[in-house]
């Protein structure tokens, strides 16, 4: 008995191990995303996906703040006394 007791362990070489633990964390993500009903997978919903008409809404709306914020500069530049306050506009 006393020379069954006296036997060391088995070795495992420390990369089967590494695997072990890696494969025992995947499964138990899998699990819990099973459990969660989440596979993973991205499901593609009808909203993601973008019509014509959006892109055409979009593309005007881009346009028209480009020419707004544009005019609003030209006028800055040609008439820079209609933006001073009504008070000294009137003063005079």
């Amino acid at each position: 008995m006393a020379e069954e007791e006296a036997k060391g362990l088995d070795y495992i070489p420390e990369i089967v191990l590494k695997k072990r633990k890696n494969r025992d964390e995947l499964a138990f993500i899998r699990k819990k995303q099973l459990e969660l009903g989440n596979s993973g997978k991205k499901k593609k919903k009808v909203s993601d996906i973008k019509r014509p008409e959006d892109f055409v809404h979009e593309f005007r709306a881009k346009v028209h703040f480009f020419f707004s914020r544009f005019s609003e500069k030209l006028l800055l530049c040609l008439f820079p006394f209609v933006l001073l306050p009504q008070v000294l506009i009137f003063a005079s």
